[in-house]
């Protein structure tokens, strides 16, 4: 039986692999019906012209006003919904392969549990060989499953997610609302511990994980039965935050 730890990897791996066509072809092999869905989705939120909280960088903009904004802009383009459909039905997909069928199981929870956990760390440095290639199945400057987007791109995909959720009515659908749990959890560990890639020589940064304390702390508020609007707001409170940290960095460096 696979560790938890391999778990987690096949599982980012093979999401990347179906999601991800920046890693290049020799290590993704991203279908149009899938790419053409994840476009719609970033060119969505990351336009200012569609959503009022990117139109500019200031955490001041990233504002419960602008966010419902952004949501009615989004609900009145319904081939919008459809992709962010396609997007969650794949990582769905993916998710069952890698963790069990049924997604409610508590075996099922603590694996899924592990591998965002192991992400948002960015722990999960991959130098499996593909058996196809013989090659190494992940590029040198990604050898490790985390979120390259930082804070943004966790909030994409929870943009994605609570979007398709409420304009479905599935705010209280188990599945997706652990997922959505899952995603918050993930993202405040990586904004915390601010964990680094692999370097284009492939080596291991390894990153530290997340002490005993804080982490229990961080499940408690993401994962104890936090309703569809605590996680959101929680989340969108975490951008606000990452921009106020990157506004005064640039200033620091600037001085």
């Amino acid at each position: 039986m696979s560790s938890p730890e391999n778990v987690a990897k096949n599982f980012w791996f093979d999401l990347d692999y179906a999601t991800n066509p920046s890693l290049g072809p020799d290590y993704c092999d991203v279908s149009k019906e899938n790419g053409d869905a994840i476009f719609s989705n970033v060119n969505f939120l990351f336009d200012p012209v569609n959503s009022p909280l990117y139109k500019d960088s200031n955490k001041d903009a990233f504002s419960p006003e602008n966010l419902n904004k952004t949501r009615d802009l989004a609900s009145a383009k319904p081939g919008l919904i459809d992709k962010m459909e396609i997007t969650i039905k794949l990582i769905l997909d993916v998710m069952s392969r890698n963790f069990g069928k049924d997604l409610q199981a508590q075996t099922s929870l603590e694996l899924q549990e592990k591998a965002f956990i192991h992400f948002g760390q960015g722990t999960l440095y991959d130098d499996t060989i593909n058996p196809e290639t013989g090659n190494i199945r992940r590029p040198k400057h990604a050898m490790v499953h985390m979120m390259d987007g930082t804070t943004d791109l966790y909030f994409l995909w929870h943009f994605v997610l609570s979007q398709y959720m409420l304009s479905r009515k599935l705010v209280d659908n188990p599945v997706l609302l652990q997922l959505n749990r899952y995603i918050g959890l993930a993202a405040e560990i990586d904004f915390k511990l601010e964990p680094h890639q692999s370097d284009s020589s492939g080596v291991n940064p390894k990153n530290p994980s997340i002490d005993d304390a804080t982490l229990s702390w961080l499940k408690t508020k993401w994962l104890g039965n936090a309703d569809f609007n605590e996680t959101g707001e929680h989340l969108r409170l975490l951008v606000q935050n990452f921009r106020q940290r990157k506004e005064e960095r640039e200033k620091g460096s600037s001085n």
